[in-house]
């Protein structure tokens, strides 16, 4: 599937890529409210969706939380993903959510996927036998950037 970018509406419109950016972004110090029309008009037409992650390579933040819990059986973990979503959407973040069926070797892999997609990350309640919770603690303390939500950490039923 080929995804409509800014220079495909640039080029459509003989415009350029700057202007076409500035108005997707909706710079109105920078163009015209007609121009601005036009583009926006023309980005829809042509089905034009913003690419997220060139957005997040420019910014090198993600706006995601990776949530990692250990499974999903207990209404616990249910409960606090639903309120931790509805609380993170109002401050601009989506969330990711990861189950390590209390399986250390699958909190290690997503406590690395999460990094490495550079998301940041609140580690559930972790199994015994897995990951110490000082790494846990460590790895949330390192994701979570001053002003950003909480500041990691672990919570769960005893």
């Amino acid at each position: 599937m080929k995804y409509v970018t800014i220079i495909d509406i640039a080029k459509a419109l003989g415009i350029s890529k700057s202007t076409v950016s500035r108005a997707l972004a909706g710079d109105t110090h920078n163009v015209k409210p007609a121009t601005m029309q036009l583009i926006c008009e023309t980005a829809d037409r042509m089905g034009y969706q913003r690419n997220e992650l060139a957005v997040n390579l420019r910014k090198q933040n993600t706006r995601n939380i990776g949530i990692i819990i250990p499974e999903v059986v207990t209404s616990f973990f249910m409960n606090f993903i639903q309120q931790a979503q509805r609380d993170l959407r109002e401050q601009g973040y989506r969330v990711l959510i990861a189950v390590s069926n209390e399986d250390p070797e699958q909190e290690r892999e997503n406590l690395l996927m999460f990094e490495q997609c550079r998301d940041q990350c609140l580690p559930q309640k972790q199994t015994g036998r897995s990951l110490s919770k000082n790494h846990g603690w460590r790895y949330a303390h390192r994701l979570f950037r001053p002003g950003g939500w909480g500041t990691g950490g672990f919570a769960g039923p005893d």
